[in-house]
This record gives structure tokens, C-alpha cells and sequence, in this order.
């Protein structure tokens, strides 16, 4: 058995790998919507083009990655350590 008091780190490196995965449609919308409004999508797209659209995209995984992971680490820490979830 895993110790509880490793428990949350473990849980919250597994949502990490999670949330990458289902953050990436959203990210590549995010990247295509920011490109599309800003207005660089011309005649055609090349990467100079689209470098807001990208940065967006990056953020958008950044940001949900790093608040799932937090949560899901928070919420561990509360039942497995701390014994306050119940």
C-alpha cells in the first residue's frame, strides 16, 4: 500500500497527466478563437501569424493543469493527512 501521507502527491501528478490530455481540444480552441479575433489569420497562416493564438493555447493548458492538479492535491491532503474530509 502507498503511504497517506504520500497519497495527494500521487493523486496529483495522475490528474496532472489527466488534465493535459483533456485540456488539449480546449487549448487548440482557445488558440483558434484568440487567432481568428485578434485578426491574424489572412491569406494564409504562417507562424508569425498565429504566435497569439499560440500563447493563448499554452496559458490555457498551463492554468488547467496547475488548478486541477492544485485542487486534487488540496483535497487529498484534506482527507488522507489532515482527516477533515469525511
Amino acid at each position: 500500500m502507498i503511504d497517506d501521507n504520500k497519497k495527494p502527491l500521487l493523486f496529483a501528478l495522475i490528474i496532472a497527466g489527466v488534465a493535459l490530455a483533456v485540456s488539449a481540444p480546449l487549448s487548440f480552441i482557445v488558440g483558434a478563437f484568440v487567432t481568428i479575433v485578434t485578426g491574424t489569420a489572412h491569406e494564409t497562416l504562417s507562424s508569425g501569424d498565429a504566435i497569439y493564438g499560440i500563447i493563448a493555447g499554452v496559458l490555457t493548458t498551463v492554468v488547467f493543469v496547475v488548478y486541477t492538479s492544485y485542487a486534487t492535491y488540496s483535497f487529498s491532503k484534506a482527507k488522507y493527512i489532515d482527516g477533515t474530509v469525511e
